[in-house]
């Protein structure tokens, strides 16, 4: 069961992930220590935070698949990334147990903040390298760098879109809407993966699950409308700022 303090607490932060992530991402800071807060052990967390969140990037694929035409020789690489990813990341999270699991929460935490701070950072630094991709080299790095980023996703996956985006900069990608197709195809595919994988090991706490999907798909609609105030810069500054709170609190809780 659910009581009525949980249910508040998952609707409020399901709203403000739902918002935020129409804004710049990182609905994750605001989700999971929440599922935590509630009660839920780490893995099941972990596992009911990715089912809440599994809707949001494959409504946002759903409306910008037209764009996909012009990353059609990714495909299916993708796909095959997404799902052994997805696959393998969401199986460490069970291998690892509630214990080990929970004792890397501050490390997933910070990991996350650096990454979705340093986003953008890492994009311009990918496209200014000017790397040349139809080297070998470079592709097959690309692919192996997106195979990590596939097992992230599945295993935490906060922070994954903004590597994602400079990862495909790797593979000759230069068009973002193209880009953020595939990176919502790719995201939306480790996420399918990974909650049949928790819902195969029963890792998945239902009611927490939906009631904080209920809370994010009405952030998602006021996210959209407040992006049109809200510069994503801010909302980037906001998320960063509650990351690294984040990731001090757990490691001060130890």
């Amino acid at each position: 069961m659910i009581d009525l303090h949980s249910v508040v607490l998952l609707v409020a932060a399901g709203f403000l992930g739902g918002a935020i992530n129409a804004i710049a991402g990182g609905a994750t800071f605001f989700t999971f220590p929440a599922m935590m807060a509630s009660g839920l052990g780490a893995v099941s967390a972990n596992a009911s935070n990715t089912v809440a969140l599994a809707p949001s990037s494959f409504v946002a694929f759903i409306a910008m698949r037209r764009y996909l035409a012009g990353s059609r020789h990714l495909l299916i690489p993708f796909l095959i990334l997404g799902v052994v990813g997805g696959a393998l990341g969401a199986w460490l999270v069970l291998w690892l147990g509630d214990e080990r699991f929970r004792a890397c929460v501050p490390w997933l935490l910070l990991i996350a903040t650096v990454l979705f701070a340093a986003g953008p950072w890492i994009v311009r630094a990918m496209k200014a390298a000017k790397l040349e991709h139809e080297h070998l080299g470079v592709r097959i790095f690309g692919h192996v760098f997106q195979a990590l980023i596939g097992i992230y996703g599945g295993f935490f996956g906060a922070g994954m879109g903004m590597v994602t985006l400079a990862g495909l900069t790797l593979l000759g990608l230069t068009d973002i809407r193209s880009m953020n197709a595939l990176k919502n195809l790719f995201t939306s595919l480790c996420n399918a993966i990974a909650v049949i994988v928790f819902i195969a090991a029963g890792a998945i706490s239902w009611p927490h699950a939906l009631v904080m999907m209920a809370g994010g798909v009405v952030g998602g609609f006021a996210g959209g409308k407040l992006g049109n105030i809200l510069p994503p810069a801010r909302a980037r500054l906001i998320v960063t700022v509650v990351g690294t709170v984040l990731t001090i609190a757990y490691f001060v809780k130890g």
